[in-house]
């Protein structure tokens, strides 16, 4: 059920510090982290299809971000997964 994957990836983003979702539509997310010391903001997209989540997260400024990126998408996994896993 997308709706279900859906409301359970929104509990999940919601759960991180510095999270703010811009756009929510049925099968889209679009979410802004403010990182904690230098206060950037880094964006995440998330596609919600029916065998799987398209993720796309990129900072806004400079070139590198030293795996932030990939730890907060690895973190947001493991949320969903385990929001998910209370749900079924």
């Amino acid at each position: 059920d997308l709706e279900l994957v859906r409301e359970n990836l929104k509990k999940a983003v919601q759960s991180m510090p510095g999270a703010t979702i811009r756009t929510a539509t049925p099968d889209y997310l679009h979410v802004v982290y403010q990182t904690p010391l230098m206060h950037f903001h880094d964006d995440v997209e998330l596609l919600i299809e029916p065998a799987v989540i398209q993720v796309r997260s990129i900072s806004r400024f400079g070139y590198g971000d030293h795996g932030v990126n990939r730890a907060r998408v690895e973190q947001l996994r493991s949320k969903f997964e385990a929001q998910f896993a209370t749900t079924e």
